[in-house]
This record gives structure tokens, C-alpha cells and sequence, in this order.
């Protein structure tokens, strides 16, 4: 089966920040692996910039050549 994937928006940082303080305090998951209000705050935190750690160091990969999404994408679609 074929699927469509598309962006959604999720809403601001402030937004996503105030709906995992509202979610911590309603279904805390204190005995869960994943409480509900995790993915929430790994979408923020990746969107935001903080869980970047580091600076990238792609050159260190001079022998590999990099590819750019819309180049995957064009060469999905002429393969179809």
C-alpha cells in the first residue's frame, strides 16, 4: 500500500512548550518509557536548536559525496 506523507504544522516552539507543561501535569507517565508528552518535547527541542550539541563536522567524510533531498526526490520521480 501506498502512502502520502506531507508536512504538518505542530505549532510555535511556545506553543509545543506550553502544550508538554499542560500534558506533564494532566498524564505525567511517571512509570511509562514514553510518556506521552516525550515526543512533543523531542519535536521542540530539535526545532528550537537545543538538542543540537555540536558543531557539524561533515568534512571529515571528504570521500563520500553528499546528496540534497530535492536531488532524491527528482530522481524518485523520474524513476517512476
Amino acid at each position: 500500500e501506498r502512502r502520502r506523507y506531507r508536512p504538518q504544522w505542530v505549532g510555535t516552539i511556545a506553543l509545543l512548550s506550553t502544550m508538554i507543561a499542560f500534558t506533564k501535569r494532566i498524564a505525567p507517565g511517571e512509570q511509562e518509557v514514553f510518556p506521552p508528552w516525550q515526543g512533543m518535547q523531542y519535536m521542540r527541542d530539535q526545532f528550537s536548536g537545543d538538542a543540537k550539541l555540536q558543531k557539524l563536522d561533515n568534512d571529515r567524510y571528504s570521500e563520500l559525496s553528499w546528496t540534497s533531498f530535492e536531488a532524491i526526490i527528482v530522481a524518485r520521480q523520474a524513476a517512476r
